[in-house]
């Protein structure tokens, strides 16, 4: 699978984390639609506001632009994952959010 590797696990001592995320890399590669897969495992209001956000500020360095500056976080006990984005350093950095200040 492609890019698992560039994830880094931050859970003592297993790599558990990591087969996580290919399982659900593995999930969406084998589902024929992706929105639900995406609705099973994600809160995709979450998702899209903070894709939202990451385009209005003009975050180039953001998931939205770069897939870049986030933290996958898998929660256990429900079974889902969270997107949390961060480093918002050169948000409002080309022409487009000029013109926003």
């Amino acid at each position: 699978m492609v890019g698992v590797g560039w994830f880094s696990v931050e859970e003592e001592g297993s790599d558990h984390g990591r087969s996580l995320v290919r399982e659900l890399e593995q999930t969406v590669a084998d589902a024929p639609e992706f929105l639900p897969v995406l609705e099973a495992h994600f809160d995709v209001d979450a998702i899209l506001g903070a894709l939202a956000v990451d385009l209005v500020i003009a975050n180039e360095d953001g998931y939205a632009r770069n897939a870049n500056n986030f933290l996958l976080y898998h929660e256990a006990a429900f079974n889902r994952w969270w997107l949390f984005p961060w480093g918002i350093d050169r948000a409002f950095t080309d022409e487009r959010a000029a013109a926003l200040r």
